[in-house]
């Protein structure tokens, strides 16, 4: 993905490293489901998360309440959106290529 920004502190935005704009985008796809609105699971999502974060994030984003996911929410959308529109042929091509892109990183470590 790495075109979101990451908007936090009152629509301060900031960008995320790869790692950690792979969780907040987890979160992200979560959002509007009961598991994810719970307390609980807000604390354990970002204790983990913090686990993934560069020190400089860490430092920087303290306290979930003020994270704003809304810009993933909407890119998520939008990237559903268009797989539904797409013809057969061509999520079997963008398919096929993501599975190259994951063993690639599988195999070289990025």
């Amino acid at each position: 993905m790495h075109s979101v920004f990451f908007q936090k502190h009152h629509r301060n935005q900031m960008r995320l490293s790869k790692k950690t704009e792979e969780v907040a985008g987890l979160y992200a796809q979560m959002m509007g489901h009961r598991c994810a609105s719970t307390q609980r699971f807000k604390n354990n999502f970002f204790n983990d998360w913090t686990e993934v974060m560069t020190s400089r994030e860490r430092e920087i984003i303290e306290d979930f309440r003020y994270c704003d996911f809304a810009d993933f929410k909407d890119y998520y959308k939008q990237k559903a959106r268009e797989r539904k529109t797409m013809t057969r042929e061509e999520k079997l091509v963008s398919h096929h290529f993501q599975n190259i892109s994951l063993n690639y990183a599988k195999y070289f470590g990025t």
